[in-house]
């Protein structure tokens, strides 16, 4: 997006629906309501994206935790049988789905405040983006629960980005699903240039293949210690 490294990721002819899933989502094992919301999202965003007299609109997404800040808050869970643990940003993403199987129950109370973080690999990116094009199609997409909105906003303050509270999300669902249905609705709002960047793997696939499907620019960055963030 503007020159911050951005390519076009070429539409694939490839049947997303039958042979991959939805964009490459199982949606086997969705209940019903959710299946119907996600073919309504893919509906919305398939028509925005063939809009030939659309603007182009671009917009940045990016993860928090070890992405665009170093954090050390922890989710504390539960199992029936009375294991309980803590996991961090990575580990809650990693083992949500697993948990959620076993019924775990989850306490966000440290995870609802952000507390000397320090700014991630993706942060100066965010500061180039703000510089450039303001903050306005700056967007920060985590698995943290809506809560920590607030302290999400004071560390990029600290650090001299002044985001949007409406423009920090939190999901309170570790599921890739939950982050790709998130891109579709913007999609379906419009934006056509997409930046994504996650440090969970199974996150950017999900994105990097609703761009590819959808036709649109952008690029799904998988953000780890080592990412080159200088292209």
């Amino acid at each position: 997006r503007g020159g911050e490294g951005l390519k076009v990721v070429e539409t694939q002819k490839r049947n997303w629906q039958k042979k991959d899933g939805l964009f490459g989502i199982e949606m086997n094992n969705l209940s019903k309501p959710e299946q119907l919301e996600i073919f309504d999202l893919k509906d919305k965003a398939i028509a925005s994206s063939r809009r030939i007299d659309a603007p182009e609109k671009g917009m940045t997404a990016s993860d928090f935790d070890y992405v665009a800040g170093i954090t050390s808050e922890k989710v504390r869970y539960e199992l029936p049988d009375g294991t309980k643990g803590k996991l961090n940003g990575i580990e809650f993403a990693e083992r949500y789905n697993e948990l959620v199987e076993q019924k775990a129950k989850f306490d966000y109370t440290e995870f609802n405040d952000v507390i000397n973080a320090k700014k991630g690999p993706f942060f100066d990116v965010i500061k180039r983006l703000k510089d450039k094009h303001g903050t306005d199609d700056i967007y920060i997409l985590s698995a943290r629960p809506p809560e920590a909105a607030l302290g999400i906003q004071r560390f990029f303050k600290e650090f001299g980005v002044d985001l949007k509270l409406e423009n920090i999300v939190g999901l309170e669902d570790g599921r890739a699903l939950a982050k790709g249905k998130w891109i579709l609705g913007k999609i379906g709002e419009g934006y056509n240039d997409v930046l994504f960047a996650d440090d969970i793997k199974a996150n950017v696939d999900v994105v990097n293949k609703i761009l590819i499907g959808t036709g649109i620019k952008g690029e799904a960055r998988w953000i780890q210690s080592s990412t080159n963030l200088d292209s």
